[in-house]
């Protein structure tokens, strides 16, 4: 051939060999960085499922803790039908009556308080039950001071039903309004119960399905919407806080108490239940236990050494502080060992204690 068609042929040699080369070289390029985004996305999705099972384990703990309260409040609300039906005091006369108590029970929950015989813990809940009811008569008593009328508020009021059970002493007139405050499932399987009973401690009545959890200044907090289901700041407010504040963690208890506290008028009173370092201990430390896993107490979070010093730190002052077996919280019906007395330091204190606290507010610009 000429020596021009060689070159030619060269050249186009050449030309595909480049072509070649880049092709492979773009390839080689792309798979790298296909390589490296699946690499990425591996990383991405494996924290992502990380994160998903974090998320899951939180949830089925956070899941776990409303199941067990709600069985125990089920529990509580059988002790309450058994105290109503003469059966949890002997000869004695009922300490209080509840005729909603048993449906709110349920079959379930009475028969396995019948099977342990009905004792209900040495009668601690009659006991609480009637403390908690005696402490907000005592407050709608005091009506004809010039302070108007009151409200009362029941903070994380589960299966409560002084609503529609409870009334005003003789002398006085009802509340203004009855506030609920707990979480949507709660309310709304009572009020399905409820719906069409009469009130009997106060005009009106609302549910309030927020979590107290949930900081109070926070969006949906429970002030929030408390304020919002008419609740009024400068009227006298009786707070029941029964059986709740151990359930909750410190930081939450704080929240609790410092915003009852702002939003209630002079004279309004705050009741409550908390327990020890001791009691706190004692119920929390077989948690891993198959046992303690089915008690609510093993969902405990906080404790109340000092209830004179620690309620007065958030804005209330305590005006009586009791145990089950005190003199003012006995009815002659705790079959306990009699409280031993105590330090108002608290201090290390070893024994396991329940005090129900009575409180009053301090003034507003506190």
């Amino acid at each position: 051939p000429r020596p021009e068609r060689k070159t030619k042929h060269r050249t186009v040699r050449k030309k595909c060999a480049y072509y070649k080369y880049v092709r492979r070289t773009r390839a080689h390029f792309a798979m790298r960085a296909l390589r490296a985004e699946s690499r990425r996305l591996f990383a991405a999705g494996a924290l992502a499922a990380c994160v998903a099972r974090a998320l899951a384990r939180a949830l089925f703990r956070r899941r776990k803790l409303p199941l067990a309260v709600s069985d125990s409040s089920r529990s509580i609300a059988a002790l309450r039908a058994i105290e109503t039906e003469g059966r949890g005091a002997g000869d004695a006369a009922p300490l209080f009556a509840d005729p909603f108590a048993a449906a709110l029970a349920g079959e379930a929950a009475l028969a396995r308080v019948r099977a342990r015989g009905g004792a209900g813990d040495n009668g601690r809940i009659a006991i609480r039950t009637r403390f908690f009811d005696d402490a907000v008569k005592d407050a709608l008593a005091r009506c004809d001071d010039g302070k108007g009328p009151w409200q009362v508020v029941l903070l994380g009021a589960g299966l409560d039903t002084r609503a529609w059970r409870l009334a005003p002493p003789a002398s006085a007139p009802k509340a203004r309004a009855v506030f609920e405050v707990d979480v949507r499932e709660v309310l709304d399987a009572k009020q399905a119960l409820l719906r069409g009973e009469p009130l009997t401690l106060a005009e009106s009545y609302a549910a309030v399905r927020s979590n107290l959890n949930v900081p109070r200044d926070a969006r949906g907090g429970w002030a929030a919407a408390l304020r919002r289901a008419g609740h009024d700041p400068s009227l006298r407010t009786a707070w029941l806080l029964e059986g709740l504040l151990y359930y909750l963690e410190p930081r939450v208890v704080d929240d609790v108490l410092r915003g009852t506290a702002r939003m209630s008028a002079n004279g309004s009173t705050l009741v409550a239940s908390v327990v020890n370092r001791a009691s706190l201990r004692r119920a929390t430390s077989g948690a891993k236990t198959s046992q303690k896993k089915k008690s609510a107490k093993s969902a405990w979070a906080s404790h109340c050494d000092a209830p004179e010093r620690e309620f007065a730190e958030t804005g209330w002052e305590t005006r009586t502080v009791a145990q089950p077996g005190d003199p003012s919280a006995d009815y002659g019906r705790w079959r306990g060992t009699p409280p031993p007395p105590r330090e108002e330091e608290g201090g290390d204190d070893e024994t396991p204690r329940t005090f129900y606290v009575v409180c009053d507010a301090k003034a507003r610009h506190e």
